[in-house]
């Protein structure tokens, strides 16, 4: 003797061709969509943003006000690279005045690397500014503050050897407002690294 199953019941019918097979109906809700609440990205297997893997966080950013000071900060290098770097009086005659861009003095490398601090907070302003944002900003502001000491230093050089002869050497704004460029630009870097959310 087989075994039956429970009382009332009745084992399957297969199929037959004028026996429609069963039919199922998808439940109706949200259409698949792309999106993701802010600071969120969508992975691109999933499209529902009700799927429980389908966002993911992007991580902290700088705040938009650090985009600011580093983007202040590149266009004051910029703007410095091109200014008076030095004075020179031998006495006798008028002053001379050189640029960031004259002589070789190393203006040009300045101003690019202002542009790309410059660049550094525009992304930071567009709350793009990742951590590797204010790394490349300490790095960037740094090479500018050591360059214009190193050209502070050598003017300060030269004016004691021209100094025996009677002549001076003085430094201009322009060295002084990249050397402030580089240092806010280090000071704005770090403190986007410090307090990203």
């Amino acid at each position: 003797m087989t075994y039956q199953g429970p009382p009332g019941w009745e084992p399957p019918r297969p199929y037959t061709e004028t026996q429609a097979a069963p039919e199922y109906t998808v439940p109706q809700g949200d259409p698949p969509i792309r999106w993701s609440p802010a600071g969120y990205s969508v992975w691109p297997e999933h499209g529902h943003p009700h799927h429980p893997s389908a966002c993911r966080p992007l991580g902290p950013r700088a705040r938009p006000w650090n985009g600011g000071v580093l983007a202040a900060a590149g266009l004051a290098t910029i703007l410095g690279s091109f200014l008076t770097w030095v004075t020179v009086d031998v006495g006798t005659l008028h002053p001379v005045g050189l640029a960031g861009t004259d002589a070789g003095l190393g203006g040009e490398g300045s101003a690019f690397f202002g542009a790309v601090m410059l660049a550094l907070g525009v992304v930071i302003l567009a709350r793009q500014g990742r951590l590797w944002v204010g790394i490349v900003g300490v790095v960037v502001g740094s090479l500018i503050t050591l360059a214009a000491l190193n050209r502070l230093s050598d003017f300060n050089d030269v004016g004691k050897v021209i100094g025996v002869f009677g002549a001076a050497v003085d430094v201009g704004p322009g060295l002084i407002l990249v050397l402030l460029g580089g240092l806010a630009g280090v000071a704005a870097s770090i403190v986007a690294i410090a307090v990203r959310r």
